[in-house]
C-alpha cells in the first residue's frame, strides 16, 4: 500500500474544544458531537475502492 495520510479536516477546531475538555454541545434534543468529523485523506490510488470504518468506544460510564 501507499504512504497513506489521514487527519482531521478541522484539527484547530478540536483543538479548541479539546483544550476545554468537551466535544459536544447540548441542544434541546440531546447531545450532539461537534464539531462534526471531517478528514482529509491523502495517498489513495485513485483505480482501487476503498472502505472506510469508524468506530467508537465508551471509555468511562459517564453518559
Amino acid at each position: 500500500m501507499t504512504d497513506v495520510n489521514v487527519r482531521l479536516a478541522n484539527d484547530e477546531l478540536w483543538t479548541k474544544f479539546h483544550e476545554n475538555t468537551t466535544e459536544m454541545v447540548v441542544t434541546k434534543t440531546g447531545r450532539k458531537m461537534f464539531p462534526k468529523l471531517e478528514y482529509v485523506i491523502e495517498g489513495l490510488k485513485t483505480d482501487q475502492a476503498y472502505g472506510l470504518v469508524l468506530q467508537i468506544e465508551q471509555v468511562d460510564d459517564n453518559r
